[in-house]
């Protein structure tokens, strides 16, 4: 392919790009109805928010976070939001968030979840630092923030300081399933996995605490897992695509295929299937503290459903029980009624008969299975890539053309990267934070030092070991070129480097591509010159028309460039050639 060919197709590319999206919007319907789960979600918070105990915290008052309605939010709600193509977040998400910053910075001067003993102050303690850490850690995520928030380092603190030294944390005990009982101990481990080993969380607890609470919990999960119901062990697959070491292979693929196993003929799971449930019973026969409806409870529902599809999907397993799973919840979405028991996906009391009147039938805790139903639901079926919130590395594609494929790799703190493979392509790597990094191949070992914004050439190689040993998350943009030089690259006599060279200077350069680093300073306009090859240009900062990170691809073109800003003004093009 030469190239004047490829810079057609280059173009073409581009232009596919945008068309596509806007015939995505227009043209494909979609399978479920992401607005009514939305609708149903921010209801629920409404009610949550009217119903909900208050808890004094500092010199005001603050509502308890919940795990069967707020904490499910949290986690699907911006999902939906970027369905629905919402550019803000809920109400309802923001007041999440500022109950637990108000929490957070409270700890010494608040009342816990329930203080009428002291042993429901203690398990208080440990369910309210993993939500708290839970909520403070995504929100950073959500924000695609460089760093941890102050309030998140505080969180992630107060979760390793009441850490029990098993490495599990106090929960709080009521007899009920599935999240007040003591097999729930171990679910609260998973949660905290999950805060722990998302970028905000591991960078917060890059101490001397941060580490050595991260091994206890990693030992923890990983020692107690294969004791634990199915339920339990469904969310230790979701612990395991965030925090390196939560379950070997083994344990992984049992995991799978338990699920897989438990699924109905339709589709669906049910909480049953994924018990056993014992309460606080320590020995059979097992019983809840009311009667329930069997039927119901023996019948697929949305939340097993919904739970078994996401810890198979973040799992990265490729098991056809996902699909089926999802069919299943398209199947089973209810439309948007007015009856006090809608839901677009319903799950039921393990503890009680809720629907059919009486006491423990009020709507309020009614619903709440379906909220949880609903919640992850929504996490079943929206596909966000597990990159966003895993461990050791994260991967974030930007852009793929028939030269390149660009993305943005980011390095969590002491999380080394084991590569047995190595890497097949040529890359070059911008690096996007300050940082430190080592690098093992074979018997050799190196040590990198750079700056936001240096660049790198790193050739095709064998199976290496990489580890940001900063106390930082790190990104780097890496530029994978898929092909050999097409040959000699073209030149022209208004070659930016030679009739502008105030502003565009060689990084490097070689029989792949020609690094260019392009400054201006404030109000300067630069001389008319040519671009020939397709190239990557990566902004070094705020300048008119682009935001510091973005990355795009540039075709061909003649022109004149100018900062019409007061500020300086700093990109690097990755000439391709």
């Amino acid at each position: 392919m030469n190239h004047w060919t490829r810079r057609y197709f280059a173009l073409l590319f581009v232009t596919t790009l945008a068309t596509g999206a806007l015939l995505a919007r227009e043209n494909i319907a979609d399978p479920w109805d992401a607005a009514g789960a939305a609708k149903y979600l921010d209801a629920r918070m409404d009610v949550w928010w009217a119903n909900a105990k208050i808890l004094k915290t500092g010199d005001a008052e603050q509502r308890c976070i919940s795990c069967h309605t707020a904490v499910p939010y949290v986690l699907a709600r911006p999902r939906l939001g970027r369905m629905l193509g919402e550019t803000t977040p809920t109400a309802h998400e923001t007041r999440i968030l500022e109950t637990a910053r108000a929490r957070t910075r409270s700890i010494a001067n608040m009342q816990p979840y329930y203080d009428n003993t002291d042993a429901k102050k203690i398990e208080s303690r440990g369910v309210e630092a993993v939500i708290n850490a839970l909520v403070l850690t995504s929100h950073d995520v959500e924000a695609k923030a460089a760093q941890p928030s102050d309030d998140t380092r505080t969180a992630m603190a107060r979760l390793w300081e009441v850490q029990r030294e098993d490495g599990s944390f106090d929960w709080l005990n009521f007899g009920l399933e599935p999240y007040e009982a003591p097999d729930a101990v171990f679910h609260g481990a998973a949660v905290a996995a999950m805060s722990a080993g998302s970028a905000p969380g591991a960078a917060a607890s890059a101490t001397d605490a941060g580490r050595a609470g991260r091994d206890r919990l990693v030992r923890y999960l990983n020692a107690n897992v294969a004791s634990q119901r199915l339920f339990n062990r469904a969310w230790a697959l979701v612990a395991a695509s965030r925090l390196t070491g939560v379950l070997t292979p083994a344990d992984r693929a049992a995991i799978v295929r338990d699920l897989e196993a438990a699924q109905r003929p339709d589709g669906g799971w049910s909480m049953n299937d994924l018990g056993a449930w014992h309460w606080d019973k320590k020995e059979a026969p097992f019983a809840g503290p009311g009667k329930t409806d069997t039927a119901l409870l023996s019948a697929a529902d949305g939340y097993a459903t919904g739970l078994a599809v996401f810890a198979l999907k973040e799992s990265r397993s490729n098991s056809a029980a996902i699909a089926k799973g999802q069919q299943w919840l398209r199947a089973h979405q209810s439309p948007v009624s007015d009856d006090p028991a809608w839901a677009p996906w319903r799950a039921h009391s393990l503890n009680f008969d809720r629907e059919h009147g009486g006491p423990k039938g009020e709507p309020w805790r009614r619903m709440f299975m379906s909220d949880l139903a609903t919640a992850f639901a929504v996490l079943a079926l929206t596909d966000e890539p597990v990159a966003q919130t895993a461990s050791s590395v994260a991967i974030e594609q930007k852009l793929d053309t028939p030269q390149v494929r660009v993305y943005v790799a980011t390095l969590q703190p002491h999380a080394p990267v084991v590569s047995k493979t190595g890497h097949a392509t040529n890359r070059v790597l911008i690096y996007m934070d300050d940082g430190r990094m080592s690098m093992k191949e074979g018997a050799a070992g190196a040590t990198n030092a750079f700056k936001r914004g240096d660049v790198r050439w790193r050739a095709a190689s064998g199976a290496y070991t990489a580890e940001n040993t900063t106390d930082h998350p790190i990104r780097i943009l890496e530029i994978d070129l898929k092909d050999k030089p097409a040959g000699p690259a073209p030149k022209t006599k208004l070659d930016p480097t030679v009739v502008d060279p105030q502003h565009y200077k060689v990084e490097f350069e070689n029989e792949y591509v020609r690094v260019l680093r392009v400054k201006y300073g404030p109000n300067e306009t630069g001389a008319n010159h040519e671009h020939l090859l397709n190239r990557v240009v990566f902004y070094v900062n705020d300048q008119p028309g682009a935001k510091a990170d973005e990355v795009r691809i540039s075709g061909a073109a003649t022109h004149v460039e100018s900062n019409k800003s007061d500020q300086p003004a700093e990109r690097i093009a990755v000439e391709i050639k």
